[in-house]
């Protein structure tokens, strides 16, 4: 048991950033969109950089890759040289885009993914006096993201969200060096509210803060992110 929890605890240290396409986009439109970002919590920090498309604005495919560092204090490490890189794709389909009221669109998208992650240096000192090293992990990801995006004056929209997701994977370790793998499953929610600009061509500039929560007690950490949209003729 002791194992499986110490798994559990490193699998939700990198997560998809689940920005999207469409709903910075006009109703409809195809496009495509980078976009670039740092984080910080309490055991880690490090950034990430992503790709991604809508198709008619139904259907988002994203790529991201992530770089972070662990605080050797904060987690129990042997050393300050503890790091993970790994990428994440994901596909979302907007099963509604609906505007209700002058001004108000709501969205809402049924998410898909996979994402693999190794770690490097990342070993600890367990009771018994063995050396634990993390590998890596890969899990599949399912789940929802919502925004209501408000449509402010002089092309200005604020659209605040919320994206639940439900990770089963596979994770990879060491104790006395002796590999061996286990299974985990969890829950990750995030918060978030995008700032952005639709300019005269219909692309957009946006600014997203995002605060995670999950179920590998791994605790509360931060993204701010920038991205760049831009629609498909």
């Amino acid at each position: 048991m002791k194992k499986i929890l110490l798994l559990a605890m490193i699998a939700g240290l990198s997560l998809p950033a689940v920005s999207q396409v469409s709903p910075f986009l006009e109703k409809g439109k195809s496009g495509i969109t980078i976009g670039a970002g740092a984080e910080q919590g309490y055991t880690l920090k490090g950034g990430m950089g992503k790709i991604g498309g809508s198709i008619k604005g139904i259907v988002d495919i994203e790529a991201s890759y992530y770089y972070d560092k662990y605080d050797k204090s904060a987690v129990g490490l042997l050393n300050t040289n503890a790091s993970s890189s790994g990428v994440v794709a994901t596909a979302t389909w907007w099963v509604l885009r609906k505007q209700p009221v002058q001004n108000i669109e709501v969205n809402f998208g049924l998410l898909a993914g996979y994402q693999n992650f190794s770690f490097s240096d990342y070993k600890m000192l367990l009771s018994t006096n063995d050396i634990y090293e993390s590998k890596g992990y890969s899990e599949g990801i399912a789940g929802f993201d919502t925004r209501i995006n408000f449509q402010l004056s002089d092309g200005w929209n604020l659209m605040p969200g919320y994206s639940l997701l439900y990770n089963f994977g596979q994770q990879t370790q060491k104790i006395a060096d002796v590999e061996e793998t286990g299974n985990s499953t969890g829950l990750v929610s995030k918060l978030n509210v995008s700032l952005f600009k639709r300019l005269s061509k219909g692309d957009a500039v946006s600014f997203t803060f995002n605060q995670y929560f999950d179920t590998y007690s791994t605790g509360t950490y931060f993204q701010l992110a920038i991205g760049y949209v831009l629609p498909l003729k």
